[in-house]
């Protein structure tokens, strides 16, 4: 497993100079312009790809990358980060580049502006190593970098997918973006129904615990599940 946590160590390398501030010569997969998003009223509408539009995955509209392309998308002014699947076509207005669904847009925070100036980057580095879904059992747990992990009973499930590139790769936008190392991918069932769910881990306390689900619920993680009791202090 010594590779494997080599290959994800890198995830984290990629994604962090993507995303940084310094003057870098561009890759020739690169490309910068403006990002809108998908609005409610579209909410639960078939794709292009067949897929049912939901609001609150992380998804994204692109007029030419093929269904299923995974894509890091930076907001150039808060150097904010996320990875979408691209599984409709669009955006159709010619100043626009991608269309992010509503959780993405929340995620780099251009939901309350609408509209923001962004790079993105076709994802496949992963494809390319030996990152499959035989290397977890079900019930394993592992950190951005490998490590085999335990969930402590205190914590928060944020989302979960059943493509194993995606998990990780988002898992790691959020330990650069909020800080949180103890993001955990937790693997659950096989075959077709194998998944993945993130899941912050290591929370010590609970107003700890409620300070970080606000954060990452205004964060687009609106699925997001703490496995301690609610209150009045969550928003809404």
């Amino acid at each position: 497993m010594k590779f494997f946590s080599v290959i994800l160590f890198f995830i984290i390398l990629i994604l962090f100079f993507f995303g940084c501030k310094q003057q870098r010569k561009n890759s020739s997969a690169e490309t910068s312009g403006k990002a809108s998003y998908y609005g409610d009223e579209f909410h639960g509408d078939t794709t292009a790809s067949g897929d049912i539009y939901d609001q609150n995955e992380f998804s994204a509209a692109h007029l030419k990358l093929p269904f299923g392309t995974l894509v890091l998308v930076v907001n150039e002014k808060t150097q904010k980060q996320v990875v979408v699947n691209i599984n409709d076509r669009g955006p159709y207005n010619k100043k626009r580049i991608i269309d992010l669904s509503v959780a993405a847009a929340m995620k780099i925070g251009m939901h309350e502006a609408g509209i923001a100036r962004v790079k993105i980057l076709p994802l496949n580095f992963l494809e390319q190593t030996i990152l499959a879904d035989s290397l977890l059992k079900d019930g394993e747990v592992r950190d951005c970098f490998g490590n085999k992990k335990k969930i402590s009973p205190m914590n928060i499930c944020l989302w979960q997918t059943d493509n194993i590139h995606h998990a990780f790769y988002l898992a790691s936008t959020i330990v650069l973006d909020d800080g949180i190392d103890s993001i955990y991918v937790k693997a659950s069932g096989s075959g077709r129904y194998r998944n993945y769910r993130l899941v912050v881990s290591a929370i010590h306390k609970r107003k700890e615990g409620l300070k970080i689900f606000n954060k990452l619920r205004n964060n687009g993680f609106i699925y997001a599940q703490p496995s301690f009791s609610l209150s009045d202090e969550i928003k809404k």
